[in-house]
């Protein structure tokens, strides 16, 4: 995946609107997208995204980022701990998320779709992203 990234002020975005969108669903089905953003004609930057499944691990875990019509898609290659944050009340938990910390400008579009593989589930997801 390539993403361009461009230092302060030459991209021509100076976000300035800040904007946190949030997904929750109790009984997401295997395989299915769900949109958790969607910025159909503005620019920005996306800072964070985070997923969590009560699946067996962040292995079923799919996020799909589309930036100006280019869609990149992320899986884990391997379970990691270390990807996330502990979400819920169990350490066991931390192996079920993730976070992902980026700054991926976008001049018309994004949107950002997430799904788990694993049969029904509960899925939440949450991004962080900056407007101008």
């Amino acid at each position: 995946m390539t993403i361009t990234r461009y230092p302060s002020g030459s991209s021509g975005i100076q976000p300035t609107i800040p904007v946190a969108d949030n997904y929750v669903n109790a009984s997401s089905v295997a395989s299915t997208w769900y949109t958790l953003t969607n910025v159909t004609n503005g620019k920005g930057i996306l800072s964070r995204i985070s997923a969590f499944s009560t699946a067996t691990s962040n292995l079923s875990l799919q996020i799909t980022i589309t930036v100006d019509g280019t869609a990149y898609t992320i899986t884990q290659s391997e379970a990691n701990n270390a990807r996330g944050f502990v979400h819920g009340a169990s350490t066991n938990d931390s192996s079920k998320n993730i976070d992902f910390w980026c700054n991926v400008y976008f001049s018309t579009s994004l949107k950002i779709e997430v799904r788990q593989t694993e049969g029904t589930k509960i899925l939440h997801a949450s991004s962080d992203y900056s407007l101008s």
